[in-house]
């Protein structure tokens, strides 16, 4: 239902009884989803900016090692199973 945000309440409201139909899916408050959309749009560039404020220089050398280390052990655990 990513476009149809978009549209007028009247569209909104058909597609999320199409998505209560086919799908099960429960009603959500406007501000989540105006929410989920400027994450889903935005999120990378938020989690940089997060990463860049929060973090600052030592943090974000500390999650690089870790995320290196990280797929370092994911390509031996594959490897093993290759």
């Amino acid at each position: 239902m990513r476009l149809a945000s978009y549209l007028s309440k009247e569209f909104r409201d058909a597609g999320l009884e199409y998505m209560r139909t086919f799908f099960d899916k429960k009603d959500e408050p406007r501000w989540k989803e105006c929410v989920l959309e400027v994450d889903s749009t935005f999120g990378i560039v938020l989690g940089l900016v997060f990463v860049e404020e929060v973090l600052k220089k030592d943090g974000k050398q500390e999650v690089t090692r870790l995320c290196f280390h990280f797929l370092y052990f994911l390509k031996i655990c594959f490897s093993t199973f290759g």
